[in-house]
């Protein structure tokens, strides 16, 4: 047990061990240039920074850049990037999660989306993980330069697309569904000191409609995570191989909304 830490860590993230006392710095996707994926692999104890970039609002870059310059690959665009990692990881998990960009506003706010990606991807693993998890702060909120960076709000105070995401993921009541082993499994996570009342319904949805399979009424109990459901998927009583995912909505007591979605790929 290590009951005070002097100082927040510093480039520890590649040291396995470190993921099971203190506090963490994980910079394995970007520095690392890993998966967003081994966020879930990657879950310390307390989560003091991690980040992945995006670049600011297209309002905001020409303030400091003039129209003609407005490109991707224009050198005086790629000057406003700080990091020695540049910008091909943008580029690279952009082009991997939503294809190529017909312009740089679109190039942008592809960007964003997948920053935004990135940051649910985290907190998901982080909160799914409470009890080893206890905290999980990302790198960074807002911004002193008109460029791309690891901020969710931009030089010019403008949210981007993880702000929202943000803002979402880090209510106090949460609900997730995840798909193991050919099960099924949804648990809520409460920060709340109280215990909270929570409706959950589950949809599983195809191309053409989206259907109700199970809900949920419960008291889900205060500050921890509750596995409500753990089950085979034939449980469902599924009957076609139709199902592309299984949406997951929540509606608490203390006013939170929240939705979270799977890919579903049925073996028959």
């Amino acid at each position: 047990m290590i009951d005070y830490v002097s100082t927040s860590p510093l480039s520890n993230w590649g040291t396995p061990e470190n993921f099971n006392h203190g506090s963490m710095h994980y910079w394995g996707v970007w520095h690392g240039k890993e998966p967003f994926q081994n966020f879930h692999t990657n879950v310390p104890r307390f989560m003091v920074e991690y980040g992945f970039q995006s670049f600011p609002d297209s309002t905001t870059l020409l303030k400091v850049i003039e129209p003609h310059h407005m490109s991707a690959n224009n050198a005086v665009v790629n000057n406003r990037q700080k990091s020695y990692i540049g910008n091909g990881l943008i580029t690279k998990h952009s082009l991997e999660l939503f294809g190529p960009s017909d312009s740089f506003n679109e190039y942008i706010q592809n960007s964003q989306k997948t920053q935004a990606v990135a940051y649910k991807t985290a907190i998901r693993a982080h909160r799914l993980n409470k009890g080893h998890c206890m905290g999980t702060l990302f790198w960074q909120f807002n911004d002193c330069w008109q460029g791309p960076s690891w901020s969710v709000v931009d030089y010019d105070k403008k949210g981007k697309i993880a702000y929202d995401v943000v803002k979402e993921m880090y209510q106090p009541v949460v609900a997730f569904v995840e798909f193991i082993n050919d099960s099924v499994k949804i648990s809520v996570i409460s920060d709340r000191l109280d215990s909270t009342d929570v409706d959950l319904k589950l949809f599983a949805v195809s191309n053409d409609s989206t259907v109700e399979v199970w809900e949920e009424n419960l008291i889900t109990p205060p500050n921890q995570k509750h596995v409500v459901l753990h089950e085979p998927v034939r449980f469902f009583d599924l009957k076609d191989g139709s199902v592309k995912h299984l949406r997951l909505t929540m509606e608490s007591s203390t006013g939170e909304t929240f939705t979270d979605e799977i890919d579903m790929k049925l073996k028959h």
